[in-house]
């Protein structure tokens, strides 16, 4: 595990690559958003959004953020819903129709003149992601693009296009998902003269970049690692969280699953103590929310397995209670933190920290720091390997 191994320079230039992406990021056409969504707060206009894959839970993500993280005082709360929210929804429409017309049969009869659609796809070239936006322009709604590489035909689409100068999918999502943090912040205190979001959005951006500076590189190495050798001892990784960690958990689990995957390697076993909505809200109703995440776990971790809990502050205590049944059952425990790691980063076997005091920034570099160590497990070099 030194320094000087290939793992290290995936690592660094991993953030490097984050970093110089945010560098480049068109502020103007982000305060375009900013504006048009603060019209829609003010005119009562509704906000959906839509996206494949890891898209789909960033606009899941990006309608929780802009619903709860905009608010600000004396001003209502965005009304903002994601049509990829229904499972049951999207498979039956895609079944009784095609998947290309999912998230136009989901809008049908919900988007009105005036409202605004969020299209997220990384390319830009997703065919339900395009449809869903010639449907919402077409009943008059503004239609507002996140995509990367060179925008695709989302650009030509879309009225507003921020396009992620990157042609790296997972750098994509990660600036995608901190995009709509951003967005919720600066809706969040609007300041008072046009002339200030644009330093308000490169304020926000480059604190960011600099906590990416301070990132513990050693620490998410040994993540890495740790993970390896889970996947070829065929031992499962459990995650779990609270809120936008919740919605993060999901999304790892399946990128560990997919995303990892790579030539002659077996594929993770990974899953999230959040996915199942039915048997969570059970054990929350049933017994405690403190507890909740005991019994998701019952019969699913044992010795030798990896849990990975994710806090922003460290003191959530359903998520302490579930780091620490999985030291009992003899899995390693591994945590993703911010402030100072609270009460997690000593129960922890390993513990990445932000180095951050702000949840929704903690969040976005959480998801990032999944990307990258996807991106790792895909790309570590077989003579880095010895288990």
């Amino acid at each position: 595990m030194g320094k000087n191994g290939a793992l290290s320079e995936n690592v660094s230039s991993y953030l490097a690559g984050v970093k110089e992406t945010l560098g480049k990021l068109p502020v103007q056409d982000i305060e375009k958003v900013i504006y048009r969504l603060e019209e829609a707060r003010k005119k009562g206009q509704r906000v959906f959004t839509c996206g494949n894959g890891g898209s789909a839970t960033t606009s899941i993500a990006l309608a929780d953020i802009l619903r709860e993280g905009s608010a600000a005082s004396e001003e209502p709360f965005i009304k903002a819903r994601s049509l990829c929210e229904s499972i049951g929804a999207l498979t039956h429409h895609a079944r009784k129709f095609s998947y290309e017309e999912v998230f136009i049969r989901a809008m049908r009869g919900q988007i009105e003149k005036g409202d605004v659609l969020i299209a997220i796809s990384g390319s830009g070239r997703s065919q339900n992601v395009l449809n869903a936006v010639y449907a919402a322009k077409a009943a008059g709604a503004t239609a507002i693009g996140f995509t990367g590489f060179d925008g695709g035909r989302l650009k030509d689409t879309a009225d507003i296009c921020v396009i992620v100068p990157s042609r790296s999918m997972e750098q994509i999502e990660d600036v995608h998902f901190l995009l709509g943090h951003l967005i919720a912040t600066c809706l969040g205190r609007m300041p008072p003269q046009d002339t200030s979001l644009s330093a308000m959005v490169s304020s926000y951006l480059a604190e960011v970049s600099d906590i990416l500076e301070k990132m513990p590189e050693d620490l998410i190495e040994k993540v890495v690692y740790r993970l390896e050798e889970a996947r070829w001892k065929g031992q499962k990784i459990l995650t779990c969280g609270n809120g936008g960690s919740a919605i993060t958990s999901i999304h790892f689990a399946g990128d560990l699953m997919k995303g990892a995957m790579a030539p002659g390697k077996p594929i993770i076993e990974a899953r999230s103590l959040c996915e199942n909505i039915a048997h969570l809200t059970a054990y929350a109703n049933d017994v405690s929310f403190e507890d909740a995440f005991l019994g998701v776990m019952d019969g699913q971790a044992k010795k030798g397995d990896v849990f990975i809990a994710m806090d922003e502050e460290g003191n959530s205590p359903n998520v302490l209670n579930a780091i620490d049944a999985a030291r009992f059952m003899g899995a390693t425990t591994i945590a993703f933190a911010g402030f100072d790691g609270g009460k997690l980063k000593d129960m922890a076997d390993i513990c990445v920290i932000v180095p951050c005091r702000s949840v929704r920034q903690i969040q976005a570099i959480h998801l990032l720091l999944c990307h990258l160590i996807t991106n790792c497990l895909r790309n570590i070099p077989a003579e880095e390997v010895k288990f």
